[in-house]
């Protein structure tokens, strides 16, 4: 059938568009993705949001590799400003990218290490929310955030909310195949020890 009768006939090319030289009236040349028939549907452009949102990640990684080495110098002035601009880019990603909730936990850390409990146990709840929204209630991203929260109940002397929290992190590392780092077997340890003798505290 003729390609003018298609046309008319109502029949969709997809992706094929039609111009006629000014030139050479009678000679159509073919060109991709420029002409759609009406009633035909383009499929959406999603090369400048992926490229925006490639953008966005490299930046709040760049920027808490900032805090992690300024963190490490001591320049804590700067680390601090650093992690929280990386809070700030990571939100652009969305409220419950996994990204959003390790930025909110590093930055958590930082608090923990500057002995600001307050501060440090808000965003470990924060981080864990958003990481079980995003990831579920076993996955091994939640053990930072979860470890923290055992951190900061242990140095307000909540003990047995602090072995809580421990016995979970260790539950979700043993479903992950994970190891259990000595150095948080000692925490652990002397959170329990502290729960069984500390008044009103749970049996171990």
């Amino acid at each position: 059938m003729h390609l003018q009768k298609l046309l008319r006939a109502g029949i969709c090319v997809l992706g094929l568009g039609i111009t006629i030289s000014a030139c050479t009236p009678n000679v159509i040349r073919y060109h991709l993705s420029q002409l759609v028939h009406p009633g035909c549907e383009r499929a959406p452009d999603t090369s400048t949001a992926s490229t925006a949102t490639a953008t966005d990640q490299a930046i709040w990684q760049k920027l808490s590799s900032d805090g992690d080495a300024a963190k490490a110098a001591g320049d804590l002035k700067k680390a601090e400003a650093s992690y929280q601009a990386a809070v700030a880019e990571a939100q652009k990603l969305g409220e419950q990218d996994p990204s959003l909730a390790k930025t909110t936990a590093n930055l958590a850390d930082f608090y923990y290490a500057q002995g600001d409990g307050a501060q440090a146990d808000r965003l470990y709840k924060q981080s864990l929310a958003i990481h079980e929204k995003a990831l579920g209630l076993e996955h091994a991203d939640l053990v930072q955030s979860i470890l923290g929260l055992a951190r900061v109940s242990a140095a307000a002397k909540n003990y047995a909310e602090s072995v809580a929290h421990y016995e979970r992190a260790f539950a979700i590392l043993k479903k992950n195949n994970l190891p259990v780092s000595p150095a948080v077997e000692a925490e652990y340890s002397e959170a329990k020890e502290n729960a069984s003798s500390s008044k009103g505290s749970t049996k171990p």
